[in-house]
């Protein structure tokens, strides 16, 4: 039975701790039962196929979307991770010596990515964790902006405008026009 499960295939018998596959494969139960296979098909990585059969399935889907958000998790913790760099601003009320360069460009790497999980098929969790990524910047850059002089303010603004509106938009339509229909075909040489 546990060949059926590890490998999905249809099992002949089980005799003598020994299963016998349909695939003429031979294995032994006690090295299935202390399988790495066997341990970790009892997590949500596997599913059953039909109701009317005990076969456990590996899913590459299920498993890539585990991996998924786990890795969001872990990327919603890194876009965490200013907080008490921001905390520190609020309570002094000033930038001290902090550049918003890392938050300006983060947000317009956050906005690509959504625009690029929007698109492509299959995509939620790219466009999702990115989504909160951007929400998270826009309130870095905003609570810089309160508390930096007015000089470095413009400067900021001006970064923003330019890198975070300016480049990710023109990003965005260049790839959106550009790779569609007859411009596609005359454009084929960007191997795009």
């Amino acid at each position: 039975m546990l060949c059926c499960l590890l490998f999905g295939v249809g099992s002949d018998g089980f005799v003598g701790g020994r299963c016998f596959c349909d695939t003429g494969l031979v294995v032994d139960a006690g090295e299935l039962l202390m399988s790495p296979a066997v341990l970790i098909s009892w997590l949500p990585l596997a599913y059953i196929e039909a109701s009317n059969t005990r076969r456990l399935y590996f899913s590459m889907a299920n498993t890539a979307f585990i991996v998924g958000v786990l890795g969001n998790i872990i990327s919603g913790l890194v876009y965490l991770s200013p907080l008490k760099t921001f905390w520190r601003i609020v309570k002094k009320r000033s930038t001290e010596n902090f550049s918003s360069i890392p938050y300006i460009i983060t947000l317009m790497n956050a906005i690509l990515w959504i625009y690029y999980g929007i698109t492509k098929p299959d995509s939620f969790l790219i466009a999702t964790i990115n989504g909160f990524g951007a929400a998270a910047q826009i309130v870095y850059i905003l609570i810089f902006l309160v508390f930096v002089s007015p000089r470095m303010r413009a400067r900021t603004a001006l970064l923003v405008g330019l890198l975070d509106v300016g480049l990710a938009a023109a990003a965005i339509l260049f790839t959106h026009f550009m790779l569609q229909g007859r411009c596609k075909n005359r454009c084929s040489w960007l191997h795009l």
